[in-house]
């Protein structure tokens, strides 16, 4: 059996992109015939992963195939697109309005669907989705970037780059995506119900520049207010964060929070966003079920007043990470290789 893995284009600077990195160590490790195709990304792919990509070939939503011999075929898709994929990772929840004809297929298909959360799944299930077509693997995290010891390494000196006093509280909101999707909105809403806490800081990061509707913005204007563009090094700004937040309108997984945990940063976000599902029981007054600013700036004032409680968060904040035992490769591979193809 060979394995194709396919997506459009491959950035690690996403998580989906980060997760097709962990596959194909993966499949480098045990030895499996794969080939990688997309449009853009071949370069990181052969710097981080040493595997030279083929440029993607798609017509009528069909990968078309350099086969140079009579191996099995089995198309992995990380790019929702391909009717003549095998198996399917969905994600994000689809827009069925952008690509009709793949999304009924899809519905109809025995193509079997990868997905993120269960929160994910209930959404699928909604759309009219197979029940008995959909897994769910929640993402890894790269552990060897986040983790304590990273965090002891560059607290200090991130948080002096970033102009913060010892004394002060970071609240933080970090995503690699869309920032409106994300709940900017209500991140700056929770900031100015903040304000009037004198030792606090607020520090976003996210998306290639901060949107042009906010500059003006008492709390954006302010020195309280940090902001940081994408990039290649989210856990050294990540060490500088005491509380993270995560008001997102949805978030069909959110590897942003399973990083946090990893360092040790008590999580506050709603059951919108798929990672709340690994959070321990001892966060379950930090989870709400819906987007509520004042519920938000209650339970970081609740963390800022109570030193215990904070510290106990904090200590447990790592066994939300017990999903993770098992590495995501080999949690989504095992999947995989229990599947035959369908073509």
């Amino acid at each position: 059996m060979k394995y194709i893995i396919y997506r459009k284009k491959i950035s690690f600077k996403s998580g989906t992109g980060q997760l097709i990195s962990m596959q194909i160590e993966k499949l480098k490790e045990i030895n499996k015939k794969f080939s990688i195709y997309c449009k853009k990304g071949w370069l990181q792919i052969f710097l981080k992963n040493k595997v030279i990509a083929n440029k993607a070939k798609v017509k009528n939503n069909h990968l078309i195939l350099n086969k140079k011999n009579n191996d099995p075929i089995f198309i992995i898709d990380h790019d929702t697109s391909l009717v003549n994929a095998d198996i399917t990772f969905i994600h994000n929840i689809p827009l069925e309005k952008e690509n009709i004809s793949y999304f009924t297929w899809l519905k109809k298909s025995n193509c079997k669907i990868i997905t993120n959360s269960l929160f994910t799944k209930d959404k699928l299930l909604e759309q009219g989705y197979k029940r008995e077509n959909i897994c769910i693997v929640y993402p890894g995290y790269n552990h060897n970037k986040f983790n304590i010891e990273v965090k002891k390494k560059n607290r200090s000196k991130a948080r002096k780059k970033l102009n913060i006093n010892d004394n002060e509280l970071v609240v933080g909101f970090i995503t690699s995506g869309d920032l409106k999707k994300r709940g900017l909105d209500y991140f700056i809403a929770i900031c100015e119900k903040l304000n009037n806490i004198s030792n606090i800081k607020f520090f976003i990061m996210g998306a290639k520049k901060f949107p042009s509707d906010y500059l003006n913005h008492d709390i954006v204007s302010s020195n309280k207010f940090i902001y940081k563009e994408k990039n290649s090094t989210p856990e050294y700004w990540l060490s500088a964060v005491d509380i993270f937040i995560y008001p997102a309108r949805f978030e069909e997984f959110g590897m942003v929070i399973p990083e946090a945990l990893s360092m040790g940063i008590p999580v506050i976000t709603t059951r919108n966003v798929g990672a709340s599902e690994i959070l321990p029981s001892s966060y379950n007054d930090f989870i709400n079920d819906i987007i509520d600013v004042d519920w938000f700036v209650e339970q970081v004032k609740k963390l800022y007043y109570d030193k215990e409680l904070y510290q106990k968060l904090c200590q447990d904040a790592q066994q939300g990470l017990d999903y993770n035992n098992e590495d995501y490769a080999s949690r989504s591979m095992n999947i995989i290789f229990s599947q035959k193809p369908t073509q």
